[in-house]
């Protein structure tokens, strides 16, 4: 990759849920910062912005891959599939995975849940499979499981570091690489396989790298990008509690597997962990104290209140809070 590729660029559009975006920014901000910067990217960016040129990695994280085709399907798939046989790198994260594969199938014969169809970007030339688990639900912690992974250590072993022989990984409703041993001959790798009995047929294949031109890509089935520091075990039921609780124990193991997929894609991994910076303030000013206020009233409409005056705005992805201190004088600044 060229040394002006810095940017690592998740995307935060049509498609993908919050929860999604900010596991995934959290980790990689951990694992990648500073050496690159770390930033999400909207649909409307990917269509019309120059963006690959300064993109080291490209990341589409959980969420629904209908969205993504909806919005992305045509000049978003163009785009896409020409950055990364040029030399970029793409991770897709469930949903993510079977976005970038040749064909998606999703509880086929479920009249409510059916998703089944051809995709433009096929870095898997086959079929992503799902559910790998039953009891998905949209929107809910209800099919979430900690799935047991063995590592292809062979596949992974230039990536350096420690790579884990087995991990557990947040699962919710990600699928199978069908028969994906089957595609060696096309640039195919099994990086890691379910171990536990599953809901459908096709292998077992539960993360793959697949060569694309001059670059390549990782798709998984789970999210180990998911970290159980930032999932909250009240948000389920009394099994989801033990989940997050397995999840913690083999938080090392899986933060080594993802490492080693990065490094797969030829991202510079840091060895040592960085805590994710401190949030930091934006300030409002102007040399006329009215245009301030005008400003701020503008935003009634989008401005939320909790008791005790409490203040925000929130975004798409992000929630900001609103201070207003006493007044401040330029000379004691």
């Amino acid at each position: 990759m060229a040394s002006s590729r810095m940017n690592v660029l998740v995307y935060s559009g049509n498609g993908s849920t919050v929860e999604s975006v900010r596991q995934v920014l959290y980790t990689l901000r951990r694992l990648l910062s500073p050496t690159y910067a770390i930033t999400t990217i909207s649909s409307s960016a990917l269509l019309h912005e120059p963006w690959s040129p300064t993109c080291v990695l490209l990341v589409f994280p959980g969420g629904a891959d209908l969205g993504y085709c909806r919005t992305l399907n045509g000049e978003g798939s163009r785009k896409i599939s020409q950055y990364v046989n040029r030399g970029g790198a793409y991770l897709g994260l469930c949903a993510g995975g079977y976005y970038g594969c040749k064909r998606c199938e999703f509880e086929v014969g479920d009249r409510k849940m059916e998703v089944v169809g051809d995709r433009e970007l096929g870095f898997f030339p086959g079929t992503c499979r799902g559910l790998a688990f039953p009891g998905f639900v949209y929107h809910s912690e209800a099919g979430t499981k900690a799935a047991e992974l063995r590592v292809n250590k062979t596949a992974l072993a230039a990536a350096g570091g420690e790579i884990p022989d087995v991990l557990r990984s947040y699962y919710n409703g990600g699928g199978v690489f069908v028969d994906a041993e089957t595609f060696k001959n096309r640039g195919v790798e099994v990086l890691a396989s379910y171990t536990e009995k599953l809901h459908v047929e096709g292998g077992a294949a539960a993360v793959v790298y697949c060569k694309v031109g001059e670059g390549g890509a990782v798709l998984t089935g789970p999210h180990p990008e998911f970290a159980a520091v930032n999932l909250n075990p009240s948000s389920g039921g009394p099994e989801y509690a033990k989940t997050v609780d397995t999840l913690a124990l083999d938080d090392k193991p899986r933060t080594d597997f993802f490492k080693a997929c990065l490094a797969k894609l030829g991202v510079r991994v840091n060895q040592d962990e960085h805590a994710v910076p401190s949030l930091s303030r934006l300030h409002l000013s102007s040399t006329h104290a009215s245009d301030v206020s005008e400003l701020v009233a503008s935003w009634y409409d989008i401005i939320s209140h909790e008791e005790g005056g409490t203040e925000y705005i929130k975004g798409e992805n992000d929630t900001f809070l609103l201070e207003k201190p006493n007044a401040w004088s330029m000379g004691s600044m």
